[in-house]
């Protein structure tokens, strides 16, 4: 179950001190339905303008997840975290995390179209889940012609056998207040230009989104402070040395 997106952090990243800001999805599950319901109503019209990954784990070596009893978040392989690894995290195992994504533009401003930007994850065959600073400086008026791609179904950035998705549209969230005021309703929908095959290829599967809460006070303390929970995403292992990896990653953090 997916309960957050990364917004931003502070700190080093090899501190064991290092505090990391999410997103809270349970407050944003209306939000996210709404979006995907305004998306398809203007399927056949122009983009809309103007919106790694927490996961809850149940704190032992090895997640068991029964892919004949549930519809979302099992990943081709079980997922298997080592309990020590708070701070640096360690290399996932392939494909047990087969509801992330890479995001790939020209992030960098070097001509790169191919670069991994941020991460993201499946909502369904034609929708994924990120953070709205991952994509709002995107010009959304040509978004097909800058080439904008998401790869899915993969462990190594390199590997051969990808999936590439085009997206057509972003909706980012209204409130999304940028890093002006510490980027609130930092969440965006992008929709595929082409459905994912999630019944085709068992290493693409979707995430799972908290439960509805009963009040908005429930939803903003959920998950609850103390609750283990696994990131997941490529990027820098060291950051005072920009050490990247290729390889998905994954460690324990805390909720507080």
């Amino acid at each position: 179950e997916q309960v957050g997106i990364v917004s931003y952090g502070t700190n080093s990243c090899v501190s064991v001190n290092y505090q990391i800001v999410f997103t809270r999805i349970a407050t944003f599950n209306e939000w996210i339905e709404r979006g995907i319901n305004r998306m398809n109503y203007k399927a056949s019209t122009t983009p809309v303008t103007r919106t790694t990954t927490a996961t809850i784990i149940r704190p032992s070596n090895v997640y068991i997840c029964n892919k004949n009893n549930v519809s979302c978040g099992c990943g081709f392989t079980n997922v298997a975290l080592t309990p020590s690894r708070i701070a640096n995290g360690e290399d996932a195992i392939p494909y047990s995390w087969s509801m992330i994504v890479s995001l790939r533009y020209d992030c960098l401003k070097n001509g790169n179209l191919t670069t991994h930007c941020y991460g993201g994850s499946i909502l369904n065959e034609h929708y994924v889940l990120t953070a709205a600073h991952c994509v709002d400086k995107i010009n959304q008026s040509s978004i097909l012609s800058q080439n904008i791609t998401i790869a899915a179904g993969i462990h190594n950035l390199t590997e051969v056998n990808q999936t590439i998705r085009r997206f057509d549209r972003i909706f980012i969230h209204s409130d999304y207040t940028g890093p002006v005021h510490w980027f609130k309703n930092d969440i965006a929908i992008l929709h595929l230009s082409k459905p994912l095959d999630l019944d085709i290829n068992p290493r693409i599967t979707r995430t799972c989104r908290p439960p509805r809460m009963s009040t908005q006070q429930d939803a903003r303390e959920y998950p609850s402070n103390g609750s283990m929970l696994a990131v997941i995403g490529w990027g820098l292992l060291n950051r005072p040395f920009n050490v990247k990896t290729q390889v998905l990653q994954q460690l324990y953090i805390y909720a507080v």
